[in-house]
């Protein structure tokens, strides 16, 4: 059997789910997203990544990707009622060597700039927050108030399931891609191992 859609995914992942969502909100009309295995928990990265979402990076551009990833994962309900898609525990970049700690200095003010909430922490505050590590072993840190410990896999049923709630976006499960099809030096296709779906036409 033959398909076409306008636009095919290869991998239900974070980046495939995170993808299908973005694009239905953007006005795409035909997205389908393929996975070789189980629709979303199965032996891909992001079932198993420890799932550390941090809204600060060293760039105003990875700052905003992050600060984003926070915000959208904060805004959706959970993929099932028994599980929750993320833990904002907040985070601590620790410091031994005063080399380190002059660059996490530097790191706050950024994130001053860039519109961030962090705090330089003494020894002491260190293991008032983390009771399990010895403070005195660090010269310091900076707690990041937004970090979050999220579930991959809860994240991806999540965006999964707003993006089909729009009607634009099909997922399909246990559809391996075994080729591309190339016409005249441009991508037009996929084949798959999935009966029901051998051949897909696409943009």
């Amino acid at each position: 059997m033959k398909e076409h859609t306008q636009i095919v995914i290869v991998g239900a992942g974070i980046v495939g789910c995170s993808l299908a969502y973005h694009l239905a909100q953007m006005g795409w009309k035909d997205v389908l997203v393929l996975d070789k295995g189980e629709l979303f928990e199965n032996d891909g990265s992001t079932s198993h990544a420890p799932g550390g979402v941090v809204p600060l990076g060293t760039t105003e551009v990875m700052t905003k990707l992050g600060v984003h990833s926070v915000e959208l994962y904060s805004s959706l309900k959970p993929w099932k009622p028994d599980r929750n898609n993320f833990n904002p525990v907040g985070g601590l970049e620790l410091a031994r060597r005063p080399e380190r700690m002059d660059m996490l200095k530097q790191l706050h003010g950024a994130a001053q700039s860039f519109g961030v909430e962090t705090h330089l922490v003494s020894p002491k505050e260190i293991e008032e927050r983390v009771p399990y590590i010895k403070g005195d072993t660090y010269l310091g840190a900076l707690f990041v108030k937004n970090k979050m410990i999220a579930a991959g896999a809860n994240l991806c049923g999540s965006l999964a399931w707003d993006a089909e709630a729009t009607g634009i976006v099909r997922f399909i499960g246990h559809t391996k891609v075994t080729e591309f099809v190339i016409q005249n030096g441009s991508l037009t296709g996929v084949k798959t191992n999935n009966p029901n779906v051998l051949e897909i036409a696409c943009e």
